[in-house]
């Protein structure tokens, strides 16, 4: 894979990764249940993801 094809799946990753609390909400899941697992998708290069470096 080059690194532009590598940049824009990283960059899909990241959305999914950020909004995963949305779907969850959507599917049932309490805001207990989505808070006690946010800390699996938090790090420090989540802003660098959502933009693609």
């Amino acid at each position: 894979m080059d690194a532009g094809k590598g940049c824009v799946n990283a960059a899909e990753i990241g959305h999914v990764v950020a909004t995963w609390g949305e779907e969850a909400a959507r599917l049932g899941l309490t805001q207990t249940e989505i808070d006690r697992m946010a800390s699996a998708s938090e790090h420090d290069d989540s802003g660098a993801v959502l933009a693609g470096h």
